[in-house]
């Protein structure tokens, strides 16, 4: 078997880079829209599937380091999994650009609670191959994964993992209960802001959905989670900040109204990612998977107000 790699930190690039690295593409981008459509619109095919790369945390690379790292077969080259503990498998699922160490705090909390937490890093993230991805082949990959891991218990995703996520539920993946930390409801947002951060015109965009739904064999609609939604029967647990900056509440609110039977939690001032290292909602969340244990049941530390209160959905 091949060694584990490495998941030391890397260095970050500094803001002034990327501002100046930006400036470079939004004004290339510029030239070539007027003069070349089509290949602007590869171009932005590529960039669109390629995800960035995390520097992870110390903590974060230590605690992989602590779990059994394995690989997972897949079409498109090997997938890097870890896995921690003994009991009912929780599997874990990243957003775009993420990787399995960021899943790390909430796989402690997890093992604690007396489960088996597997984290993934997705095709062309992390330590897993690949350059390009998508979330139909992300799908695949946690088919892969429960493939070699056996029954699952829990599925839970992040951000972008949920479309992954609740593509590989539609596609026969079986789990007892969901929870999704930060998860859109569609793709609109990301692909706002896609088309914002690179100065994209709306014709150059709609040419290039086009595309992208005829390389990856499925509707843009198809594949969003609230269109998915209402054929689910897991139960759903959605935990969203009121401060996330990457994937409004909005989102969060309707994908648990599209959801039949879905609760939604709202934490405040814990934005997009440092969600995922606190433990007040790693005890929701034990709790949640845990046969849904209620509030009285928690350890008292559990209780202080990360979470804000929530109106009732309107269904």
């Amino acid at each position: 078997m091949p060694d584990v790699p490495s998941a030391r930190p890397k260095k970050r690039p500094t803001g002034r880079s990327q501002s100046t690295l930006l400036f470079l593409v939004r004004a290339g981008f510029g030239v070539l829209q007027r003069l070349a459509p089509p290949v602007a619109v590869g171009l932005v095919r590529s960039l669109w599937l390629t995800p960035g790369k995390l520097a992870l945390k110390e903590s974060e690379a230590s605690a992989l380091e602590r779990g059994r790292g394995f690989q997972v077969p897949f079409d498109e080259g090997a997938l890097w999994a870890w896995s921690w503990g003994r009991g009912p498998t929780v599997l874990l699922a990243h957003g775009w650009a993420g990787c399995a160490g960021q899943m790390t705090p909430l796989a402690d909390a997890l093992v604690a609670a007396g489960f088996r937490a597997v984290a993934l890093d997705m095709p062309a993230h992390g330590a897993s191959g690949g350059k390009r991805t998508h979330g139909v082949q992300m799908a695949r990959a946690l088919l892969a994964l429960a493939e070699v891991t056996g029954p699952v218990h829990s599925l839970v995703a992040h951000s972008f993992g949920a479309v992954a996520a609740t593509l590989a539920l539609e596609r026969g993946l079986r789990a007892e209960r969901v929870v999704y930390i930060g998860a859109p409801s569609g793709f609109g947002a990301f692909a706002e802001r896609f088309c914002r951060t690179l100065g994209l015109t709306p014709a150059l965009f709609a040419r290039f959905r086009v595309e992208l739904e005829a390389s990856i064999g499925v509707p843009w609609h198809d594949a969003e989670p609230r269109s998915l939604a209402p054929r689910m029967t897991a139960p759903l647990l959605v935990v969203h900040d009121r401060e996330d900056r990457e994937v409004e509440l909005a989102e969060g609110e309707a994908l648990a109204r599209a959801w039949p039977g879905a609760r939604l939690e709202v934490t405040q001032g814990l934005g997009h990612n440092r969600i995922l290292r606190e433990p007040t909602v790693h005890a929701r969340v034990v709790a949640f998977l845990k046969a849904g244990a209620p509030e009285a049941e928690l350890p008292a530390w559990a209780q202080r107000p990360a979470f804000a209160p929530v109106a009732e959905l309107r269904r």
